[in-house]
């Protein structure tokens, strides 16, 4: 199923000081900060093969946070 954002604000650009935190700069940031953590690495994808063909697309991946930090969610991460 597709559901198009029907949100007004969706697709306007972000206000200036939450840009700092969820644009480009902020995830240099939280990169950095992260990388001084022992147990950081890459998400993992796993890809969904038979979901793809069954939409007709070339691949699906998703990704696992499961393992993320060691806290069994990304929810945990605020």
């Amino acid at each position: 199923m597709f559901l198009l954002n029907r949100n007004a604000s969706h697709r306007r650009p972000l206000d200036p000081i939450d840009a700092e935190t969820l644009g480009v700069a902020g995830a240099d940031t939280v990169e950095r900060f992260l990388s001084h953590r022992d147990n950081h690495r890459m998400t993992p994808l796993h890809a969904l093969p038979a979901l793809a063909s069954e939409f007709g697309l070339g691949a699906i991946h998703i990704k696992d946070e499961g393992f993320r930090l060691g806290l069994g969610s990304f929810k945990a991460l605020g």
